[in-house]
């Protein structure tokens, strides 16, 4: 594996990995030019609204009590989480998988209910999650309370998500990029709300992570796909080796690289980090470790795939209250 140039970052492995919002891929090719007035190659920005101006589609996911019975309010169905009357149409979907209380709950056409603004943030707040953004700016703030969405410690089954998902604005080829630079200044909070008696490391951590969906183009792989993964964090481990499995939804590889390519130590809460990542020959990384390891994409070379969409954000399988702030969040790729 190659050490890639990386300002910083840590990442660590995911035995829960879900992947939600898996398959979501787009057809369009890059056309925008990246050549510069003066002639200079420039690099083209591949996250559709990466300051986060337009808003969010918000997909409600709601877990029922463990009495079987659902909050009163329950709104099952999407929402637009706006600014004003005047935001865009969004680019960004808020997943929120697992969770039995949710912001649909509370900004839905019945309610007409607006974000709170503190300056610099626009502020969507529910029960348990809450979603902070500075527009303008470009920084938000993903927030799960995962002690106000489990009745009790979590047993089995699924788990409190709070992601940001998207589709790139361009799906690109990974033969036609010299570079694919991934950026992100960001800082951590976790807060454990369960015992040392409650707590199960093969049940419950809190996880923030990226995933990148790679897809094949391949004539007899066409439409398969690996996941990509940036793990961040794990409450579990500090240090993790490069890892595949595959996904319990999708049923398609994931790929996560190791922490200990980017930083020995780890990641530490309540501190500011700031990442830049090529992921051109971590691609091949990934590929190579699916071929050899799940025996998937035998008839594809890293030259077949294409980059078409992401998300990010936290997977909480375990009763801890979590906080995530990032700026500076790109992914260009150069031509």
């Amino acid at each position: 594996m190659k050490v890639q140039k990386i300002v910083f970052a840590s990442l660590s492995i995911l035995a829960f990995a879900s992947c939600s919002g898996g398959g979501i891929s787009s057809t369009s090719s890059v056309v925008d030019s990246n050549q510069s007035s003066s002639g200079l190659a420039e690099p083209i920005e591949l996250l559709p609204d990466n300051h986060f101006e337009n808003g969010f589609i918000a997909y409600p996911a709601t877990r029922a009590h463990l009495d079987g019975s659902y909050p009163e309010n329950d709104w099952n169905s999407n929402v637009y989480l706006k600014y004003d009357e005047n935001t865009p149409n969004p680019s960004w979907q808020v997943q929120q998988i697992g969770c039995i209380h949710d912001l649909n709950d509370v900004y839905n056409p019945m309610t007409g209910a607006m974000p709170a603004y503190e300056d610099p943030y626009y502020k969507f707040e529910g029960e348990s999650n809450y979603v902070y953004v500075d527009p303008e700016g470009g920084e938000i703030i993903l927030g799960l309370n995962a002690s106000k969405d489990y009745d009790a410690p979590r047993q089995s089954g699924d788990w409190s998500h709070l992601l940001l998902q998207n589709v790139l604005t361009n799906s690109v080829k990974v033969s036609e990029l010299t570079s694919l630079h991934f950026t992100i200044d960001f800082e951590l909070q976790v807060e454990r709300k369960m015992t040392d008696e409650e707590y199960n490391p093969s049940l419950h951590t809190a996880q923030f992570l990226a995933y990148f969906i790679v897809q094949s183009n391949a004539t007899l792989d066409a439409g398969d796909y690996f996941w990509f993964g940036v793990p961040f964090y794990d409450y579990r481990y500090p240090n993790i080796d490069e890892n595949v499995m595959i996904d319990g939804r999708s049923q398609m590889p994931i790929y996560q690289m190791s922490n200990r390519v980017i930083d020995p130590d780890g990641i530490k809460l309540n501190h500011k980090y700031s990442l830049d990542l090529d992921l051109i020959d971590l691609f091949g990384d990934a590929l190579l470790a699916c071929q050899q390891k799940e025996n998937r994409f035998l008839n594809s070379t890293i030259d077949d795939f294409s980059i078409t969409s992401m998300n990010i954000g936290w997977e909480v399988p375990g009763t801890f209250d979590v906080a995530a702030k990032f700026s500076n969040f790109s992914l260009k790729g150069m031509m």
